[in-house]
């Protein structure tokens, strides 16, 4: 399935704190996600994060952007996904699959939709949170804007 361009009448909206936590602890805590790791890569400092409260301050804080081209080609572990079926079969490979007839809906409604978390350091950047969402987003042909965080 491939979308056309979709008038949205939602906008993006910060994460609540709720929806922050949330990516602490399912994203950024678990030893498995290799965060450490991640930084390095990036060339940010590690930890990013102190704890779940500076979590929510650094996004808060964060710079809100639009998501260019060159920041779709260069964002580590941000998926390229070509169709809806695509997304589909990418999330049902994640430990907490997220329902994207869900999301597309909401955009086609025009729900509200928390922004993407992306970590940028000297050397590159990498999503924290909102693959899903961006991708839809972009096959339906709506312009993303996201939260990135500065760990320099």
């Amino acid at each position: 399935m491939r979308l056309n361009e979709l008038k949205w009448s939602g906008k993006w909206i910060v994460p609540s704190a709720t929806d922050i936590k949330d990516e602490w602890d399912v994203e950024y805590a678990l030893p498995r996600r290799n965060w450490k790791g991640r930084a390095e890569i990036i060339g940010a400092t590690f930890p990013i994060f102190d704890d779940v409260e500076d979590m929510i301050s650094k996004v808060r804080d964060g710079h809100v952007m639009n998501m260019s081209s060159n920041m779709w080609d260069t964002t580590h572990n941000l998926s390229k996904n070509h169709d809806i079926d695509e997304v589909k079969s990418m999330v049902a490979t994640y430990s907490r699959p997220r329902d994207v007839d869900r999301i597309v809906k909401g955009f086609e409604d025009g729900a509200d939709m928390p922004m993407a978390i992306i970590i940028r350091g000297t050397e590159g950047s990498w999503i924290l949170s909102g693959n899903t969402r961006l991708n839809v987003a972009r096959l339906m042909g709506i312009p993303q804007k996201v939260i990135v965080v500065d760990a320099v």
